[in-house]
């Protein structure tokens, strides 16, 4: 449901005697991109060195590991799934533990998917002249408006806010969607994805939904190792698919894939023959249960949708695409 329009008009009074930027997990602007920014640094320039951020007054002691700890595992420690407080969930990943023994402690991946010094590389934009990965600034606006949008259709909250995101059911009817659901938004962005398409009258053959609430962390899709990254798998599968059968595809995930991996694949995306498109309807999408790639199994499977529902439909197009 939509935010009401008191609702709108109390969130825009406490944003002109407050704070325009939003506290991620209680630590406020600019503080948290300071902590991501510089932790990344020194896993990357100095990893196995004594953590600089244990003996800094202000970071907060969750996310000082409980021994002393070299600047990888400090780092690691901060923003694991299994350590870092839950109030930062916006930060987490799946990178595995405290090394069982040292002095300072270390870091080990454990098997777990996302490589702590690719994650580091991620936030720290290391090379990269003027840009990080950090959210240092983070507008309290945007979320305030994000509780209007109401999946683009009109209501009066957003007259409150001055929002026109009222296109929400115009969607082109082949339009393909992509929604991969990980920890921090799961099944609501499953469920989003698959409402927005009902409205606009896209077909359930055009959804790729995919559930990893349990196994991938907020920015697991976006930092994982490329040949064990699921939301890369189904992407670029999506991305090969659906040139035969549209000019254009929405994507939407809760983390995300760095562009320097998808822009290559999408500038080989040719507009599509009419000859090809002919036999788009064999193209059909995965959705929610589809299985991981091949060789590769989740730490945890997902359970079974209901029966008759959308996602259960769905389970035997996964095999069948599979197969092709």
């Amino acid at each position: 449901m939509p935010l009401t329009p008191e609702q709108a008009r109390q969130a825009l009074r406490n944003l002109q005697s407050g704070t325009p930027w939003l506290a991620f997990g209680g630590i406020g602007a600019p503080f948290l991109g300071l902590f991501s920014a510089t932790g990344a640094l020194g896993t990357i320039t100095n990893p196995d060195g004594p953590s600089l951020g244990q003996a800094f007054p202000l970071l907060p002691a969750g996310l000082k590991p409980p021994v002393p700890a070299t600047n990888e595992a400090q780092f690691g420690y901060a923003v694991d799934s299994e350590t870092s407080p839950g109030s930062l969930v916006a930060a987490h990943v799946h990178a595995g533990r405290l090394a069982a023994a040292g002095e300072p402690r270390g870091w080990d991946q454990a098997g777990e998917i996302t490589p702590i010094r690719r994650y580091a590389d991620m936030l720290a934009g290391y090379g990269v002249q003027g840009v990080d990965g950090s959210a240092w600034y983070h507008p309290l606006r945007l979320t305030i408006d994000s509780g209007a949008v109401a999946a683009g259709n009109a209501n009066p909250a957003q007259d409150v806010l001055d929002l026109g995101a009222i296109h929400g059911h115009r969607l082109g009817r082949h339009l393909p969607i992509y929604a991969f659901g990980a920890a921090l938004g799961g099944q609501r962005v499953l469920d989003a994805a698959a409402f927005l398409a009902d409205q606009s009258g896209i077909p359930d053959r055009a959804l790729t939904l995919v559930e990893r609430a349990s196994t991938y962390a907020h920015n697991d899709p976006a930092s994982a190792s490329p040949d064990r990254n699921e939301f890369l798998h189904h992407l670029l599968r999506f991305l090969s698919r659906n040139k035969l059968r549209s000019g254009s595809y929405f994507v939407g995930a809760v983390g995300g894939t760095p562009l320097p991996i998808v822009k290559p694949h999408s500038e080989q995306q040719n507009r599509p023959d009419a000859s090809r498109h002919r036999d788009a309807p064999r193209h059909q999408a995965w959705q929610q249960h589809c299985p991981a790639p091949r060789g590769k199994t989740p730490r945890r499977s997902a359970s079974s949708p209901p029966q008759g529902s959308l996602h259960h439909r769905a389970e035997a197009r996964c095999t069948a695409n599979e197969s092709r």
